[in-house]
């Protein structure tokens, strides 16, 4: 049986602040296995958004500012300042997967870097994610 993955969007933003990133959301179909849409075998559908992100600058050469993860934010609403994260533990890489979106629904990610020393960066800019049904 052949397996494909079929991807719908790609959507970039680009964030100009120290410690910010660029963020950019790709909305992927797949099979209830995670393995891609098997074609031809009549398994329902779940969408998935992979987020990527440049690395985060650190805002200056001091330990205290290293990066050392990132959390991910997720609303239904736009510049949402209650979004809660959708992450339990900080990543430690630019990327992350929601495979808990809905199809038919709009979400809005943003992206913050955190720095060694506790201190959270503002957030980056937003990307708007429609999923298809």
């Amino acid at each position: 049986m052949k397996l494909a993955t079929f991807k719908r969007w790609i959507f970039l933003v680009f964030c100009v602040a120290a410690m910010t990133c660029e963020l950019a959301a790709q909305i992927t179909e797949a099979d209830s296995m995670g393995t891609g849409l098997s074609v031809g075998s009549g398994n329902p559908l779940h969408h998935r958004v992979k987020l990527s992100w440049n690395p985060s600058v650190p805002a200056s050469r001091s330990a205290r500012d290293a990066i050392i993860g990132y959390i991910v934010y997720r609303s239904t609403k736009p510049h949402d300042a209650t979004a809660k994260p959708i992450n339990s533990t900080r990543i430690t890489t630019p990327s992350y997967e929601d495979t808990q979106v809905e199809a038919g629904k709009v979400y809005y990610y943003v992206t913050r870097s955190v720095a060694s020393s506790g201190t959270l960066s503002p957030p980056s800019n937003e990307v708007r994610v429609e999923v298809p049904h």
